[in-house]
């Protein structure tokens, strides 16, 4: 179990900590266009319309997707790849300056990824959880650069587990 649980911690960590990095980097550089170039905050109705048209597309509830992803880790609901795309454009979309936060965007894109990643490994139910969590986590440190922060996240959502292996697979 040490050797399974090791490699499904490094590519959750892997997999999270560059989604969250990427969404990070996306949003520095947004920002400094937008700051770059003021008339772009004019984009903002034409971004709004833009993000409702690809959740429609993707086929994504709008509006409950951190509570979506919470969900998905307690085994409740599925949480397709698609969601980390979408939150990703969606999220940078809506920093040419509305008012939005990066620390849901990072949960969503690090849980759905991984996520992902757990059905193609055909990971068993229980795992499957254990890893969009430690997705969950490794993308807020990527995205918010909190190491232990994301680790008391993960800590938390999994204490009802109670598992060494959960703990292992997260941090």
């Amino acid at each position: 179990d040490f050797g399974k649980y090791s490699l499904f911690g490094l590519l959750t960590g892997v997999v999270g900590g560059i989604s969250g990095v990427l969404l990070l980097w996306s949003i520095e550089g947004i920002t400094h266009l937008r700051q770059a170039q003021p008339w772009a905050l004019w984009l903002l109705p034409v971004n709004g319309l833009i993000i409702a048209l690809l959740y429609r597309l993707a086929k994504l509830p709008f509006g409950n997707g951190t509570h979506r992803t919470v969900l998905a880790a307690r085994g409740e609901t599925e949480l397709p790849l698609r969601t980390a795309v979408v939150v990703f454009f969606a999220t940078i979309l809506s920093h040419f300056g509305g008012s939005t936060g990066r620390e849901g965007a990072a949960l969503e894109m690090g849980g759905s990824a991984v996520g992902w990643l757990a059905k193609r490994f055909r990971a068993n139910e229980a795992d499957r959880r254990r890893l969009i969590v430690g997705g969950m986590a490794s993308a807020v440190s990527g995205g918010l650069g909190t190491p232990l922060t994301a680790a008391l996240l993960a800590t938390e959502m999994t204490a009802h587990i109670r598992s060494v292996w959960t703990v292992w697979t997260c941090l």
